[in-house]
């Protein structure tokens, strides 16, 4: 899906909205990974297509099934 365009000069609100943005997602150019960091979460999304979740918990819900594809799937 196509993002939005982006009309410039940015409303106050939408400047506030980016500096939330900012203030816990950043570019980690040493792990070439997107991080999201809220408190004790994490997400991380490399370059390669790796994707780490970090948590005091993690939950999966879905209304369907969820399914795990992979070479190994290893629990604890």
């Amino acid at each position: 899906m196509p993002a939005e365009p982006v009309t410039l000069p940015l409303s106050a609100e939408e400047i506030g909205q980016l500096r939330q943005l900012m203030a816990v997602a950043r570019y980690d150019a040493a792990q070439r990974a997107v991080v999201i960091q809220a408190g004790r979460a994490r997400v991380l999304v490399r370059e390669d297509g790796t994707v780490r979740l970090e948590g005091v918990e993690v939950t999966v819900a879905a209304d369907g099934a969820i399914v795990l594809d992979g070479a190994a799937i290893e629990l604890n």
